[in-house]
Formats: structure tokens, sequence, C-alpha cells
């Protein structure tokens, strides 16, 4: 597996429809495993967020972000 790098700061992501396979299939598992760990400590998709959509997007923009800057040159 890919060692991913957190976004911090520079380009941002395209659109989904934009993006390589390989970055969509990052991007998912990067999101699935974060909402596995909210799952596991908190026991419950929510966490401190009022429903788990709300947590969920919060993982997903993580996500997005963090998969492209780990793929981009």
């Amino acid at each position: 597996m890919t060692r991913t790098i957190a976004w911090t700061g520079g380009s941002k992501p395209a659109a989904l429809r934009l993006i390589s396979s390989e970055e969509r299939q990052l991007t998912r598992n990067i999101f699935r495993a974060a909402m596995a760990e909210v799952r596991a400590y908190w026991g419950d998709y929510r966490g401190l967020n009022a429903t788990a959509l709300d947590m969920a997007r919060v993982q997903w923009k993580r996500a997005r972000y963090d998969a492209h800057a780990t793929l981009r040159d």
C-alpha cells in the first residue's frame, strides 16, 4: 500500500470525474479506514457530530485531499 501523505496545502483535488482511477480507489480506501476508526473509537459512525452523515462528509473531504496529496507530482 502507498504511504499516505496528509494534505497540508497547495493544489486542490480535481472533480471526481477528472481524477485517475488510482486516486479514486485511494480516496475510497482512506475514507473507509477513517470511518472504521471512528466506529472503533466511538462505537458508532457519528462521533462528536450531530449525524453519521456529518462525520462521513468530514472524512470524505479529508480522504479526497489526502489522496490527492499522496499522488500529486
